[in-house]
């Protein structure tokens, strides 16, 4: 659909394929932004009335054409500002002294009640 040497932008949406008689399909589009007229005529050109079958047979043809809108979207890449902050978090400098303080210390037995009210105690080792 176009590699990143030759395109600025890329953009695919899968169609559905035509379930029920009465209904129509939808096809899949794909949209290109190459960088050049010349990656444009040749992309036309090979791909316009191109033949794909699917795993199940279908076919269908490839219709190329150009977009009266020529923009396209802007990258959205929202910045975390969180991001790269975890060794001044409370919390986790709280639970990595809690791992250290544990480390130290032997357990020593757990109790636990069952269903008919016995005590069972387990010891840790």
């Amino acid at each position: 659909m176009g590699n990143p040497e030759t395109s600025t932008f890329r953009s695919y949406h899968p169609g559905k394929p035509r379930t029920r008689p009465d209904k129509e399909g939808v096809p899949s589009r794909a949209y290109v932004a190459f960088k050049n007229a010349e990656q444009v005529a040749v992309f036309s050109r090979e791909y316009d009335g191109h033949l794909f079958r699917d795993m199940q047979g279908n076919e269908s043809f490839a219709v190329v054409e150009f977009a009266p809108y020529q923009k396209t979207q802007p990258e959205r890449k929202k910045h975390d500002a969180r991001s790269g902050t975890i060794h001044q978090d409370e919390d986790y400098l709280s639970f990595l002294e809690s791992l250290n303080s544990d480390a130290d210390a032997k357990p020593q037995a757990v109790e636990t009640l069952t269903s008919n009210g016995t005590r069972l105690f387990t010891s840790l080792l």
